[in-house]
């Protein structure tokens, strides 16, 4: 081809090489139409820059290292650095943000000045604006965040709407889905922690384990459905369905734990509670330290103490599961008028420490023990002077009958 009259190479192929050589540096490789309209770029290789598609990384200034593929990929960049943005219109609005990866279509669309994102799927971080560190991999994963921090979302509309939320991590779809504001909050599993709106500290681990849960804080849930519909704050859940009486339910706030139960169950807010039989092969061990106690003295009138106590056999109203039958103990109203150191009086419900009882029997045993002692050197004593008694009656009995023969030899004579 010829420029001015004067030859110029504008394709050149040799067997070792094939060049495309323009002298406008701003078009780099372009396409026009048939009827000479204006050319369009549709890519640009520099050393520093690729830009592939229409418009991609348009308005790129002093930018470098970035990688911008796809329909007006990039198209706003203009000084941001060490980006990749692959997909249709993903990091349009990129100006200034630097080391972004946003692959997928509208991906990072709105993204101005957020950094170190990364943003994989079709709208993933579609609505983020500056928000930085972040994670987001699946359709719409974080695609309605905005300024949000530190979040990791994998899942199609995992993180959904994180708007200024931080540190969330969200595994699984729907995972976190409508949390806005809420920060170091862990969901694993499909729709796990998907109603909530707000809400820190929560870990939900299970499919639609928390799912229905809206603003609670510091909640674990743990299992299938575990927790499903609790909307409180500091509870734990351990189960494999969305019952209100899992097999391991807690409250932190208050160190409380409840086996195959609730908080209902737990009457009298024990800080350990089974509802239901419990057992093992080993002893329960109670701390029993003399150097954790003061004040020790012996049990007074303990043996008068068992006396006045009252054991009865009984049935329990509502019986769980092993408990149905007779069953054998003490009133509670009953033993606080003897032994009130066992009783405890909760939520108006009466308990009992049936262990330290043990205590009281075995003074009690002794006090018997003792009377039984006294008693029995009485009883040595009575035996002693009865001895004495029956040899002096023998010895006057002996007298008795010398006299007796002595007068009868009188007689005689």
């Amino acid at each position: 081809m010829t420029k001015g009259g004067i030859p110029q190479n504008y394709l050149d192929i040799t067997p070792a090489t094939t060049k495309i050589v323009t002298t406008d540096t701003t078009l780099g490789f372009a396409v026009g139409n048939a009827s000479g309209g204006v050319a369009e770029s549709y890519m640009k290789l520099t050393p520093r820059n690729y830009l592939i598609g229409h418009e991609a990384g348009k308005n790129l200034t002093t930018g470098f290292s970035n990688s911008f593929i796809g329909y007006k990929a990039g198209r706003a960049n203009s000084t941001g650095n060490y980006n990749v943005f692959i997909g249709e219109r993903s990091g349009y609005n990129n100006t200034i943000g630097l080391g972004n990866t946003f692959i997928g279509d509208s991906a990072g669309c709105k993204n101005t000045s957020g950094n170190l994102n990364v943003f994989i799927g079709g709208w993933a971080g579609q609505e983020n604006i500056d928000g930085y560190n972040n994670v987001f991999l699946g359709t719409n994963a974080g695609a309605l965040s905005k300024s949000g921090a530190y979040n990791i979302g994998i899942g199609i509309n995992s993180g959904l709407n994180i708007s200024t939320g931080t540190r969330n991590t969200y595994v699984g779809a729907f995972t976190g889905q409508s949390n806005m504001t809420g920060q170091y909050n862990v969901s694993l599993g499909i729709s796990a922690g998907l109603q909530a709106t707000g809400g820190d500290g929560n870990t939900y681990l299970g499919a639609y384990a928390g799912r229905n849960n809206l603003t609670g804080n510091g909640n674990i849930c743990i299992g299938y459905s575990a927790g499903r519909d609790e909307t409180g704050s500091q509870r734990l859940y351990i189960a494999n369905s969305a019952t209100a009486t899992p097999l391991v339910f807690g409250e932190l706030d208050n160190g409380r734990v409840v086996i195959n139960g609730n908080s209902a169950s737990n009457i009298s807010s024990n800080n350990f509670f089974v509802n239901g039989s419990a057992g093992g092969l080993v002893s329960w061990l109670n701390v029993s330290d003399r150097r954790l106690k003061h004040d020790i003295v012996t049990i007074p009138d303990a043996l008068q103490k068992v006396l006045q106590l009252r054991g009865v056999n009984f049935f329990w109203n509502n019986p769980v599961p092993g408990m149905e039958g007779l069953q054998m103990g003490f009133i509670g109203q009953e033993a606080e008028t003897v032994v009130p150191e066992v009783v405890s009086v909760n939520n108006d419900h009466y308990s009992m420490q049936y262990a330290p009882i043990t205590a009281l029997l075995v003074e009690a045993v002794r006090e018997q023990q003792k009377q039984i002692s006294n008693q029995n050197e009485q009883i040595k004593s009575y035996k002693s002077e009865n001895d004495n008694l029956k040899s002096q009656l023998q010895s006057i009995q002996e007298k008795v009958d010398k006299i007796e023969i002595l007068m009868a030899e009188s007689r005689g004579n």
